[in-house]
């Protein structure tokens, strides 16, 4: 009889001999899964670091796709989308991240970084406010704001976002740099060069702060000023090259100032519009599929190089590229002479934007 209840228990053992085997199969499991883990986030993270951003979203989308609601991660392999040029693509991952009830102010605010990177304005002020009003603290989604806010053209807005990021990060040489340019855009280029000149005695100031201080000294009229902190970083052929290129800005404001001003003969008549001057180069900006992205991206260039652009007249014309293939361009001017017009274009040609003069 004992010997039948002893033989009857040898199933019951054998099954759970059976489970603890699963059990400690699947702990094992996931401890190797755990282990590739943080492998692939240690590579990951020292492939940004060294700005290697192709090779950190390889490691980010792994995990991303093995822990696909860990926000974390997610908010490092759309921030590296972001970084290679793929923004739409982190866009979209994030704009289906925050579809559900809860916000996370990190995604938000990293939606609107992403928005702003592809001058959707409206959508970046409005993700990057609303992080803020969720209760996001951090500087770098202020300052975003602030530019956002700035190449609308909404200045004072943009100027309060900054103000809001130095109570954050106080002396942050960044924000201070973006605030000055942004009272120079306003018309107050006294301020900006007050606020440059102390972002430029921070150990961080980098050399493109020094150049956004030369560039308000020398639209002052300060040209002394001006080359003396363009040859910190510059050698004598580049200063002169810079201090020709202040020249034609200011030249061109006077210029374009005078066009503005109503003749005493003739105050009391009625505006026109003016056409561009003939003899006068011109220049060619941007190149565009349709004439739609023309126009937007003619816009997008108005508001960026307002300083640069301002006043001058433009039309969309159609033109036909090196290959043959019809392509939209904005033509502006007039500019005052071939020395404004090429250091206009040399600036725009800098920041990998097409321009070309066009001779009278």
């Amino acid at each position: 009889m004992q010997k039948r209840r002893l033989t009857s228990l040898f199933p019951a053992i054998l099954s759970l001999a059976v489970a603890a085997c699963v059990t400690t199969d699947i702990e094992e499991s996931q401890h190797q899964a755990a282990a590739i883990d943080r492998s692939l986030w240690a590579v990951a993270i020292s492939a940004e670091r060294r700005g290697d951003y192709t090779a950190a979203n390889n490691y980010y989308q792994q995990l991303h796709r093995n822990n696909p609601d860990d926000a974390e991660i997610l908010l490092a392999y759309a921030r590296n989308l972001r970084a290679s040029g793929s923004t739409s693509r982190a866009i979209q991952l994030l704009q289906k991240s925050l579809s559900g009830d809860t916000k996370n102010t990190m995604l938000l605010a990293e939606l609107g970084q992403s928005q702003l990177a592809i001058d959707n304005l409206d959508g970046a002020i409005g993700s990057l406010y609303e992080a803020i009003m969720a209760g996001n603290s951090e500087w770098q989604t202020f300052l975003s704001l602030g530019i956002a806010y700035d190449r609308q053209g909404e200045h004072h807005s943009a100027q309060r976002a900054y103000e809001g990021a130095l109570l954050l990060s106080n002396d942050n040489a960044s924000i201070l740099n973006n605030l000055a340019l942004s009272h120079a855009l306003s018309g107050s280029i006294n301020k900006g060069i007050e606020l440059l000149e102390r972002a430029a005695m921070m150990p961080t100031a980098n050399m493109k702060i020094r150049q956004n201080l030369a560039l308000l000294y020398g639209i002052s009229g300060d040209t002394d000023a001006a080359a003396r902190t363009l040859a910190i970083d510059l050698d004598h052929e580049e200063v002169s090259e810079n201090l020709a290129y202040y020249a034609a800005i200011r030249s061109g404001a006077q210029d374009r100032k005078k066009a503005l001003s109503p003749s005493p003969d003739k105050e009391n008549s009625s505006p026109k519009s003016r056409s561009p001057a003939k003899g006068k180069p011109m220049i060619a900006v941007g190149r565009s599929a349709t004439i739609d992205a023309a126009i937007d991206q003619w816009e997008a260039l108005r508001v960026r190089y307002q300083i640069l652009l301002q006043g001058l007249n433009v039309n969309i014309m159609k033109k036909k590229s090196e290959m043959g293939e019809l392509q939209y361009v904005a033509l502006v001017g007039p500019m005052i002479d071939n020395t404004q017009a090429n250091a206009t274009c040399t600036k725009l040609r800098s920041d990998q934007i097409y321009c070309a003069v066009i001779s009278p």
